[in-house]
């Protein structure tokens, strides 16, 4: 079996992806003892990157739907502003 990128070399390997022949100097070993042409190893590390970015932005929209429910300084300070205004309005119009 002859390399898919050179004819005049005997074939050592076959990628893992597409199946085709490759010889020692095209084909890029991964992870687990896969062997992989330059093509096909590029889509499986773009497609592993992806797939952690996922996994990374989804961790951060977990911590942000908790940021959410926590109450801040600033929503205290708000409902205490409220209470008294409605205090406030409740004096001016029922104690005349």
């Amino acid at each position: 079996m002859q390399c898919k990128n050179h004819p005049n070399h005997q074939a050592e390997f076959i990628c893992s992806s597409c199946l085709e022949p490759l010889c020692r100097n095209c084909v890029i070993e991964g992870e687990q003892g896969k062997s992989f042409c330059r093509l096909c190893y590029m889509c499986y590390t773009v497609s592993k990157v992806d797939s952690l970015i996922k996994e990374g932005t989804d961790r951060v929209g977990e911590k942000k739907g908790q940021e959410k429910e926590q109450w801040g300084p600033f929503r205290y300070f708000m409902i205490l502003s409220q209470v008294l205004i409605l205090i406030m309005l409740i004096v001016i119009f029922f104690v005349r």
